[in-house]
């Protein structure tokens, strides 16, 4: 079993190999085998289409071999496609071709993922040392060494931290500008805010310590408010904004005062 472009590394033993040069045969295409020992030979299959074909050993008497050609995994697009350094973040591979059997790599490491279907797959990030550009690999043929010519790069970022909220009292009409300081900001990301559950909007960049949100519209009461990258997964945590009723003024009397003060206004 291996993938449609070739490259599987397939052992074949017999009785008896020869010891001057002698070929595998995949259906119609001759490679040159590998002789290990007297019984033991390799062999690196050559591309095919998907299917079943025969394998034989030229000048080799053998029982009926058969190799299978299969499509490897391939995708499509990965969904985020940056996270914190100290990874967790959950990763949407999507594509195609994808078998339970399917096992994913990220920076080379094999790593925890989750198949759905044969069209998405769920991969767990691992913690990165430093920040940067990474490469994210799946393959349904692990223990043919072979994995999917198709690699995705993944962004590591050092982990977005907020500190404080301003203002924190927000009306429940919204529109209103909140300014979230924090660490790690950096200009060439986008990002987003989520006030509680309520859909994710794009922030304001101001510096690398200062980003801004409009207030959305909301019900009375407290909501966890979340930043994140919008490429990327959301902060697992937040800081509490208010969300309260508005004062309103019909009118005040007296309209004038002395400009000494000490006026009572109703």
């Amino acid at each position: 079993l291996g993938p449609v472009r070739g490259g599987t590394s397939v052992t074949i033993t017999a009785s008896h190999f020869p010891s001057d040069g002698f070929d595998c045969v995949f259906a119609v295409d001759n490679v040159p085998a590998i002789r290990i020992s007297d019984t033991s030979a390799v062999c690196i299959s050559p591309p095919s289409e998907a299917g079943t074909v025969v394998l034989e050993v030229a000048d080799v008497k053998m029982q009926n071999l058969r190799f299978r050609y299969e499509e490897d995994a391939s995708v499509d697009y990965i969904y985020p496609s940056v996270g914190s350094r100290l990874g967790g973040d959950i990763i949407k591979a999507v594509g195609k071709g994808f078998t339970p059997e399917i096992v994913s790599f990220v920076a080379g490491r094999h790593t925890e993922s989750k198949w759905v279907s044969s069209s998405l797959l769920l991969l767990k990030s691992p913690p990165a040392k430093e920040s940067g550009d990474v490469s994210i690999e799946v393959t349904n043929f692990l223990a043919t060494g072979n994995s999917t010519f198709d690699r995705f790069t993944y962004r590591y970022e050092d982990p977005l931290m907020i500190s404080s909220i301003y203002p924190s009292l927000l009306p429940i009409s919204g529109s209103r500008l909140v300014t979230i300081i924090g660490t790690n900001f950096v200009p060439t990301w986008k990002y987003v805010c989520q006030f509680g559950s309520m859909p994710q909007q794009e922030a304001i960049y101001a510096t690398s310590s200062e980003i801004h949100c409009h207030a959305p519209a909301a019900p009375a009461g407290n909501v966890t408010l979340r930043v994140g990258y919008s490429a990327g997964a959301l902060m697992p945590t937040g800081l509490v904004v208010s969300f309260q009723m508005q004062s309103l003024v019909d009118d005040i009397y007296p309209l004038i005062s002395s400009k000494s003060g000490g006026t009572v206004v109703t």
